[in-house]
């Protein structure tokens, strides 16, 4: 309950302080949801969507919402269209907007006023994402706190509060998470509701960024009498393993075809090739990389760099946000009793690869072959948001379920609600000031 007593109010203050289209990419998102609301399903071959010439308001981007009453009387072109590029938005599955695209739409049939648009399209986003990471942290049997520590991080805040697929893939993949730790720990019979559930959110995981669809392997660690044998549980692992690897795969050969028109071009095949022929070099740049970038890196997943990156957080905030987290961390850990080591293995594995997919994917999207043998380019701290829970899952595992005293932790939570407060006030002053 505190994570909505929270969230929420947060979300809502970040949605009405920043300018339109903030978020990094987030002009495309919208193309983007515009395109699937239209019939769209698949972004043109050349990367162009077709929009109505009026759709972005460019000269809206450096004002607050009271642009929304200024220009309450707008109409969207329905003869002058023009071409988008939206070409990074191809590799994203349609599927990614399921909670954008009813939010766009009633904001089309109400009004035509972009900025309505792009207001409900982020409402139903983080009304959507919230509930499903309440339900997950309701439900998971331990690190309540350190998942409702990272999902009112300033970053997860910015990502719900916004168009952007990054915030449903978090949630899916907390949410993949709590599913399967629930039934390990409970022991929870599968029945027919909850196996459907499993492949529901093996569904929307693999639809969402494609690199994060190993967190679904985790259904492997749920054991066997939950599925009420042996071979029912054979059965729906090898389901939904299979499942995984189509969707990934399937929706990976079908974005393969715009990588040569992304920033980085250059020939995919050449580049995997360079990996599996030089995998010392290649380790050697994805060190480099993390020696050069990781405290940055680091520092932006929390949120020290929000909007479009532009909109820097004073350091002593994010280092107070991370006390903060050390302190409910430890008090998740003081209460480890049966440790589940097995589990935590396996935690640590699905994140270490996870990174890894996350530099081979930039390294073949969006870095140039000539630079290729040197750095990878494109990397941001959001990406490494969805991996964090696994991590911090992982130094708290228990191998039954316990419950947690909220009342211990109420004070830092109230804390990192009230640093969050001084972080929207430097982001609404510096919307002022644009």
């Amino acid at each position: 309950m505190i994570f909505l007593l929270f969230s929420i109010p947060l979300c809502l203050l970040y949605l009405i302080s920043v300018p339109i289209f903030q978020v990094p990419d987030e002009v495309n998102h919208y193309v983007r949801t515009y395109g699937i609301l239209h019939g769209n399903f698949l972004v043109p071959s050349d990367g162009y969507i077709e929009i109505p010439e009026n759709l972005i308001p460019f000269p809206w981007y450096t004002y607050t919402p009271y642009i929304l009453f200024k220009n309450r009387v707008m109409r969207l072109s329905t003869q002058g269209m023009i071409g988008h590029d939206a070409v990074n938005m191809a590799l994203y599955s349609p599927v990614s907007y399921i909670l954008q695209i009813p939010g766009v739409g009633l904001g089309e049939v109400i009004s035509h006023n972009t900025y309505v648009m792009v207001f409900l399209g982020s409402l139903f986003n983080l009304t959507g994402c919230t509930a499903i990471l309440y339900y997950s942290i309701k439900y998971i049997p331990y690190g309540k706190w350190c998942i409702l520590f990272v999902s009112l991080m300033p970053m997860a805040i910015q990502e719900r509060a916004s168009l952007s697929v990054d915030a449903i893939t978090y949630a899916m993949a907390v949410a993949m998470l709590a599913f399967c730790l629930s039934m390990r720990c409970g022991k929870i019979k599968m029945e027919r509701k909850k196996i459907i559930l499993m492949y529901l959110i093996l569904f929307l995981l693999a639809s969402c960024k494609v690199v994060y669809f190993v967190i679904g392997f985790l259904i492997l660690f749920i054991p066997w009498e939950c599925f009420g044998s042996r071979k029912r549980s054979a059965f729906h692992k090898i389901m939904g393993s299979v499942m995984l690897m189509v969707m990934a795969l399937g929706w990976f050969l079908i974005a393969s075809k715009y990588l040569g028109t992304t920033r980085g071009g250059g020939s995919t095949v050449e580049k995997v090739q360079y990996m599996i022929q030089n995998p010392g070099r290649y380790l050697y740049i994805m060190d480099k990389m993390i020696w050069e970038e990781g405290e940055e890196l680091f520092l932006q997943m929390i949120g020290s760099q929000l909007g479009s990156l532009d909109i820097m957080v004073n350091h002593c905030l994010i280092i107070m946000i991370l006390i903060l987290g050390a302190v409910i961390l430890s008090y998740e850990r003081s209460r480890r009793k049966n440790p589940d080591h097995w589990v935590s293995a396996v935690l640590l594995a699905l994140a270490l690869g996870n990174v890894v997919l996350i530099f081979t994917s930039l390294y073949i999207q969006w870095t140039d072959l000539a630079g290729s043998t040197y750095e990878i380019q494109g990397l941001q701290g959001r990406y490494f948001l969805p991996v964090l829970p696994l991590l911090l899952c992982a130094l708290v595992s228990r191998g039954q379920h316990e419950e947690t005293d909220e009342i211990s932790l109420t004070k830092p939570a109230y804390a990192l609600y009230v640093l969050n407060l001084i972080v929207i006030v430097t982001i609404f002053s510096y919307s002022t000031y644009r």
